[in-house]
């Protein structure tokens, strides 16, 4: 999965397990700590360390202008 933003800010990526109904941040995570990304610039998850994404699972992404998580 590829994220790119129109703009600079922070990029928050979410996972739902259906099964679970559970929700867990997948971006930033243990191997990518910092949100921020630049204009254009992909984010690819799971990126180079990689975890287990399921195609069963839902995904959504939320950027913010400022960093939200700290």
């Amino acid at each position: 999965m590829k994220v790119v933003s129109d703009a600079p800010g922070y990029i928050y990526c979410y996972a739902r397990d259906p099964r679970k109904n559970a929700i867990r941040r997948i971006f930033p995570n243990r191997f990518v700590h910092d949100p921020r990304v630049e204009v254009r610039r992909a984010i690819t998850l799971p990126g180079p360390k990689r975890f287990q994404l399921s195609a069963d699972h839902e995904f959504a992404c939320v950027h913010a202008p400022r960093e939200v998580l700290q």
